[in-house]
């Protein structure tokens, strides 16, 4: 599916339900941000070489996640 159909979606539902999409994955993303964090600092300090590797991917795809409630939040300020 492309990006632009997706957000044209988003867009066109636009309301209530992009307003839960952006809280509740807000939420989450904030919690595994935090998470991140932590293991960001475990990693620095006491982290082997293959926690260091580990550590990148699993910060991507948390970054990858904390896109979602980015978009939602933009196409919430642009329907408004």
């Amino acid at each position: 599916m492309d990006f632009k159909l997706i957000v044209a979606i988003i867009a066109i539902t636009s309301g209530a339900a992009t307003r839960v999409l952006h809280l509740v994955t807000g939420l989450a993303a904030i919690v595994l941000m935090a998470f991140h964090f932590l293991w960001a600092g475990y990693v620095l300090w006491l982290g082997s070489e293959k926690s260091k590797r580990n550590f990148h991917k699993f910060s991507l795809l948390v970054w990858l996640f904390w896109l979602i409630p980015y978009v939602a939040g933009l196409v919430m300020g642009m329907s408004n």
